[in-house]
């Protein structure tokens, strides 16, 4: 039996927050919240986590250094980004992110790149996932200071 996806969204937009993790919890998704880079990285070294959904305008943090942290901890995790800024989705590490999605973005299509994630060989049933073009110890808290487009 698989059991369900961990996934760790970090968004500091407390009504997006709570608007996509009621719709991924829905879908069966077990949602771990942050609200910043700090708390991102708590948040990774408390649990194991499947898929990252990561928000890269975080108020005075930038998305990008998270991701690269989790990046060097943990390759093959499956991170995909989201901003409704574009110019952070043109930075030059958008081409290791599993996805890239605009706010806007169409719930649907977020739906489909989490399903792809999470159905990779293994997903959801060992600590680590393969996705398309990307094991883990705890990330040391640094100090952080963005993301793509399909």
């Amino acid at each position: 039996m698989l059991r369900q996806c961990s996934l760790l969204l970090v968004e500091d937009d407390l009504a997006v927050c709570e608007a996509i993790t009621k719709v991924l919890q829905a879908e069966d998704y077990e949602v771990s919240n942050a609200a910043s880079c700090s708390d991102a990285i708590r948040r990774f070294n408390e649990k194991r986590i499947d898929l990252v959904l990561l928000d890269l305008s975080l108020g005075a943090e930038q998305g990008w250094d998270i991701f690269h942290a989790f990046k060097k901890r943990q390759p093959d995790l499956p991170i995909i980004v989201i901003s409704a800024r574009a110019e952070q989705l043109a930075h030059s590490s958008a081409i290791c992110a599993s996805a890239v999605l605009e706010k806007p973005f169409d719930v649907p299509l977020l739906l489909t790149l989490l399903k792809q994630a999470s159905q990779a060989p293994d997903a959801c049933s060992k600590s680590s996932l393969l996705l398309n073009t990307f094991a883990a110890t705890p990330l040391e808290q640094e100090p952080v200071h963005t993301l793509p487009t399909p």
